[in-house]
C-alpha cells in the first residue's frame, strides 16, 4: 500500500486517483463496497425480523431471557441468508431500478435459505427444546418483507421527491401524450433520472384512463385545449409516446399544439433501439414521421444473388440518391463498388464515408457522363458488371431556365452511358426515373421521360443482351436541395417559410426506403420495363410546412410567417405516378408496379435527340423545346394552369395516382 502511494504522489496524482489506486491495492472495488452494504442491510433486516418474532412469539420478558441461546441459530440464519442472496443473483442487482423480477429473487432467496435452515433445527435438532420453532417461520415473513420493502423505498425516493413537490425549477416541465406502456415507462425512467426533464401529467383519448394517476401524475382528457393544459401546468415540452401512432394522428396531434409555444419531441422506435441508430430515450421529430410509409419488405436472397460478388458502379454516387444505393450496396458485399461522379467533393465525402464506417473501400472515378470516351475508357478498364443510374439535373426550376444542360445530362448523357454499358456487355442496367416524367410540364420532366425512351428503344434491340429497367418515383425527404432541408433552413434564419401554392400536394418517401424499393425493382425488372414505386398518399406542402414550423417549438404565422410566392415555371399543382394510358401492372412485390408507357420508333427517337443536342451546343432553347413536344408524348409548355381534380383523376386502391 505504502509503495502504491508513494509511486502515486511522487507522479503528482489527484487525491481521488490515490483513493482509487488504494482499492485497488486492498482488492476493494466501488461495486464491491455496495454489495457489502447492502449485505449489512439485510442482515439488519434479519436479526430485527427475529427480535420481532421473537418479541411477538414469547412476550418481552421471555424473548429477552431467550435471546442469548439462541444466538448461534441467527448466525447461522445470517450465514444461510447472505449464501443463498449471493447464489440467486439478489446482490447483483441495482436498487434504484428494482423490478418485480428482482424482488422474485429475494422471495426465492430467502424462501430457500428458510428451507434449509428449517431442515437442519429438524435434522440437528439444534437450540432449546422449550424454544419454539415457529419464531422463524414469523422472521421468514417480515425479513421477505423487509428486504422488498427497503429496495422498492430506495427505488422510489425520487418518485417521492418528485411527488412531494421537491423539483428543480430550472427543469424542462413535461407533458406526455399518451398513457399507455410506452408513456408509463418513459415517465418511470423520467422520474428515476430526470435528465433535467420533470414529467407533470399525461393526456390521454382513452375516456377509461381520465382522472387516473400514473407514477403519482394525473391522466388529462386529451380533447381539452392544449394550450389551457400547457398554459396552467406550465409545460415547456410534449412529448408524443405513442409508438403505434401513424404519420396521420402525430399530425393531428401537431396540429392540436399548434398555438401551444413549446418543444415537441416523440420516442425512437423499436425498429431504431435494434439497429443502434438512436441511443438516447427521447428524440426530436423527423421530417419521415410526418409521412406514412409502409416500410418496405426485400427479398434479400434475390438481392445477394444479383449483387454479391459483383462490380457495380453508380452514377451520380455522390448524390443523396446515389450515395444511399452505395451504403446499401456494400452490404451485400460486391466484388468492386464503382463511383462515378462529377463533383469530387461528394465522392470524395462518400468513398471516406464507406472506407471509416463500413471498412470498404470503392473506386473513386471523377468523370462526366456526357463525355463518352472517358466512358468507354472507365468500362474498358474496370469492366462492371451492373449498372446504377443515378445521375441526372433534378431541379425544375434551374432546368428551365438551363434546358440545353438537362439534355446533355439527362438525355444525352443516359444514351452514352447506355450504349457503352452494351458495347461492353454489362448484364444489368437500372436507370432512377422521376414523377415528374409523367404528362410532364416542364423540361427536367421531360427529359426524364425521353431518358426512360432511350432504353425503351436500346433494349427493343433483339441483338442487346443488357437488361434495362427504369424505376419512377417520387420526391424524397431529406435529400439535397429538396423541400424538407429547404423549409428547416427557412425556419432556422426566422423565416418567411416560402410555399408555392395553398393547395400543391406531393408524394414522399425516404431515401433509404426508395433505395430498398429500386434494388427490389432492379431483381426483377423485364427488359426495357419502367416499374413505378408506390408513394402511398400524398402530402400537402402546405401542412408539412405549418408541422415543420411547430416542430421547431415555434407558432405558425406568428413566430414564422407563411409566404405564399405562385407556382413556378414548370410545376404542378399536383404531381402522378403514371397515366392511365400506362396502366398498372402488378409484379411480385405489393410496393413495385410496371408502368407501360407508349414507345417511339427508335430511328424518329434518336434523330430527336441529335437535333437535341445540337440545339443544346449552341443553346437554342426554342428548337430545344418545340423538339421535346414532337418527341415527348403529353408535354406542354411551361406556362402550366393547374388542372382540375377532376383532370388529374383518383387514387387506385395502390397509392399510385393516376390520370383521368
Amino acid at each position: 500500500m505504502n509503495s502504491v502511494s508513494n509511486d502515486a504522489v511522487s507522479k503528482g496524482a489527484e487525491p481521488t486517483e490515490l483513493l482509487q489506486e488504494a482499492r485497488v491495492a486492498l482488492g476493494f472495488c466501488p461495486m464491491a463496497l455496495r454489495r457489502a452494504g447492502k449485505v449489512g442491510v439485510d442482515s439488519s433486516i434479519v436479526i430485527a425480523s427475529v427480535l420481532i418474532a421473537d418479541w411477538l412469539r414469547l412476550g418481552p420478558v421471555i424473548a429477552l431471557r431467550e435471546l442469548p441461546t439462541i444466538l448461534p441459530l441467527v448466525a447461522a440464519l445470517l450465514v444461510l441468508r447472505a449464501l443463498a442472496s449471493h447464489v440467486v443473483g439478489v446482490y447483483r442487482t441495482l436498487w434504484r431500478y428494482t423490478s418485480g423480477r428482482d424482488l422474485s429473487r429475494v422471495v426465492l432467496s430467502t424462501s430457500a435459505s428458510s428451507l434449509a435452515f428449517g431442515a437442519a433445527l429438524y435434522i440437528f435438532d439444534w437450540g432449546p427444546a422449550s424454544f419454539p420453532r415457529s419464531i422463524f417461520c414469523v422472521e421468514w415473513a417480515l425479513t421477505t418483507l423487509g428486504m422488498m420493502g427497503i429496495r422498492v423505498l430506495f427505488c422510489r425516493m425520487r418518485f417521492l421527491a418528485n411527488g412531494l413537490g421537491f423539483d428543480d425549477p430550472a427543469s424542462t416541465r413535461v407533458l406526455i401524450y399518451g398513457a399507455g406502456d410506452a408513456g408509463a415507462t418513459l415517465a418511470g425512467s423520467l422520474l428515476a433520472n430526470p435528465d433535467g426533464r420533470q414529467p407533470v401529467a399525461f393526456v390521454d383519448d382513452d375516456v377509461r384512463k381520465r382522472g387516473a394517476l400514473l407514477h403519482g401524475l394525473p391522466v388529462l382528457d386529451a380533447s381539452q385545449e392544449l394550450e389551457q393544459i400547457a398554459q396552467t401546468l406550465r409545460i415547456n415540452e410534449i412529448i408524443i409516446a405513442i409508438p403505434s401512432a401513424t404519420s396521420e394522428q402525430v399530425r393531428k396531434i401537431v396540429f392540436r399544439s399548434e398555438n401551444v409555444p413549446c418543444r415537441l419531441a416523440t420516442l425512437p422506435t423499436l425498429s431504431e433501439i435494434l439497429a443502434g441508430q438512436q441511443q438516447n430515450r427521447i428524440r426530436d421529430f423527423r421530417s419521415e414521421d410526418l409521412v406514412d410509409r409502409v416500410p418496405p419488405q426485400c427479398d434479400r436472397e434475390a438481392l445477394s444473388e444479383l449483387l454479391t460478388g459483383r462490380r457495380i458502379l453508380v452514377t451520380g454516387g455522390g448524390g443523396s440518391i446515389g450515395s444511399e444505393l452505395c451504403r446499401q450496396i456494400v452490404g451485400f458485399h460486391p466484388a468492386e463498388l464503382i463511383l462515378v461522379g462529377h463533383g469530387e467533393n461528394s465522392i470524395f465525402a462518400i468513398e471516406q464515408e464507406l472506407s471509416e464506417e463500413m471498412d470498404f473501400s470503392a473506386r473513386a472515378v471523377i468523370a462526366d457522363i456526357q463525355d463518352r470516351n472517358r466512358l468507354r475508357h472507365i468500362f474498358e478498364e474496370l469492366r462492371p458488371t451492373i449498372v446504377f443510374h443515378a445521375a441526372a439535373h433534378k431541379h425544375v426550376p434551374l432546368m428551365e431556365m438551363n434546358p440545353e444542360e438537362a439534355i446533355k445530362n439527362n438525355v444525352v448523357g443516359t444514351l452514352n452511358l447506355a450504349e457503352v454499358a452494351v458495347e461492353f456487355g454489362v448484364s444489368r442496367f437500372i436507370m432512377v426515373s422521376s414523377d415528374k416524367a409523367v404528362r410532364p410540364t416542364s423540361v427536367m420532366g421531360a427529359t426524364k421521360r425521353l431518358a426512360e425512351m432511350v432504353i425503351q428503344s436500346i433494349a427493343s434491340d433483339p441483338d442487346v443482351e443488357t437488361k434495362f429497367t427504369a424505376v419512377r418515383f417520387g420526391n424524397v425527404l431529406g435529400s439535397r436541395g429538396s423541400l424538407v432541408p429547404t423549409l428547416q433552413r427557412q425556419i432556422a434564419r426566422g423565416g418567411p417559410v416560402t410555399v408555392t401554392h395553398p393547395d400543391m400536394v406531393r408524394y414522399f418517401m425516404t431515401i433509404p426506403e426508395a433505395v430498398q424499393l429500386m434494388l427490389q425493382a432492379s431483381t426483377m425488372g423485364g427488359q426495357g420495363e419502367i416499374l413505378v414505386l408506390d408513394m402511398g398518399e400524398p402530402v400537402k406542402i402546405l401542412d408539412l410546412a405549418r408541422t415543420l414550423i411547430r416542430l421547431a417549438g415555434l407558432i405558425p404565422d406568428k413566430d414564422i410567417p407563411i409566404k405564399f410566392t405562385g407556382i413556378r415555371p414548370g410545376e404542378k399543382l399536383f404531381e402522378e405516378m403514371l397515366t392511365k394510358a400506362e396502366g398498372a401492372g402488378a409484379t411480385r412485390h405489393k410496393q413495385v408496379f410496371v408502368a407501360q408507357p407508349a414507345t417511339i420508333d427508335p430511328h424518329v427517337l434518336f434523330s430527336g435527340i441529335a437535333r437535341l443536342e445540337a440545339a443544346a451546343s449552341v443553346c437554342d432553347q426554342q428548337v430545344i423545346r418545340s423538339t421535346l413536344r414532337e418527341l415527348v408524348p403529353g408535354y406542354c409548355s411551361t406556362n402550366f394552369e393547374p388542372a382540375s381534380n377532376a383532370d388529374l383523376g383518383t387514387h387506385t386502391s395502390s397509392g399510385l395516382k393516376v390520370e383521368g
